[in-house]
């Protein structure tokens, strides 16, 4: 994976800036612990989203993996709460992690290449 990490560019500062400020103003209408966890990961990719090299880089991997694990490990009824489409906290919250995750997709291109690598070798 170092190899196509090392090649990742760097995301636009007014992006992450932007993001940062999003979500310190979606903390404010979060209604429990829940949504507050949820923001909280997402800062923390964005933190990590200030790449300068191949180890940021893995970081923000790493926090996005974390994030996932996090999230799929959820009780069930957490889990039903967070994709309720009733709430609409809960649909700010997803709608921000596909917004993450479409800019990011560079890391999912490296996981991928790495992934076909290691079944090709």
């Amino acid at each position: 994976m170092r190899r196509y990490l090392q090649e990742v560019p760097p995301l636009h500062k007014p992006w992450i800036g932007s993001g940062e400020a999003l979500l310190e103003m979606l903390k404010m209408i979060c209604a429990d612990n829940l949504q507050l966890v949820y923001v909280d990961n997402l800062k923390k990719v964005l933190q990590y989203s200030k790449v300068d090299s191949f180890k940021d880089s893995f970081k923000m991997y790493t926090r996005i993996m974390g994030h996932f694990i996090w999230w799929q490990s959820r009780p069930f009824g957490d889990f039903q709460r967070i994709v309720d489409l009733a709430d609409q906290v809960n649909i700010l919250l997803a709608t921000h992690w596909v917004a993450l995750m479409m800019a990011m997709s560079f890391l999912r291109k490296a996981s991928t290449k790495t992934n076909n690598d290691s079944k090709n070798a």
